[in-house]
């Protein structure tokens, strides 16, 4: 529980700083009916903790949302990418290893962390059309070593 505590506390500053969760998920109401979805692309994925992750976060921010965990092969990613991002509640995905390198295909937009990393490891959905991609892996990295007074 603690590994997954310090992993919503990452989720948290990581959204709070580059892509805010509060621009990405939509909290229930009269206007918006849709629960917003998420999910993991990766080979494998079984063992992810995001989905309890992503439900502590849900739970924490009083928001409803969605985590899907989808295990996709490298020849057809970026299809199953894009039609996940073509329905209207489809806000954001994360991309795991063996695919950081090749998602980058489907993004419109890099953030400077993506560009200088040739790699992406979260996608956000701007506007309801602009996928935008970056990558946590370097801030995910110093906050673990400054945790740990490293």
């Amino acid at each position: 529980m603690v590994k997954i505590k310090i992993h919503l506390i990452l989720l948290m500053q990581i959204h709070k700083s580059t892509l805010d969760m509060n621009d990405i998920v939509s909290k229930k109401n009269s206007k918006n009916d849709e629960i917003d979805n998420f999910a993991l692309f990766g080979n494998p994925v079984s063992h992810s903790k995001s989905p309890e992750i992503y439900k502590i976060f849900s739970k924490e921010q009083g928001v409803q949302l969605q985590y899907k965990l989808l295990s996709v092969c490298k020849n057809n990613l970026t299809e199953e990418i894009k039609c996940f991002f073509s329905l209207k509640s489809s806000k954001g995905a994360n991309i795991t290893v063996p695919f950081k390198e090749t998602a980058i295909s489907v993004c419109h937009s890099l953030t400077d962390r993506a560009k200088v990393s040739n790699s992406i490891n979260v996608i956000k959905k701007l506007n309801n059309e602009i996928l935008l991609g970056d990558n946590t892996d370097g801030v995910g990295l110093i906050y673990d070593l400054k945790k740990k007074n490293l």
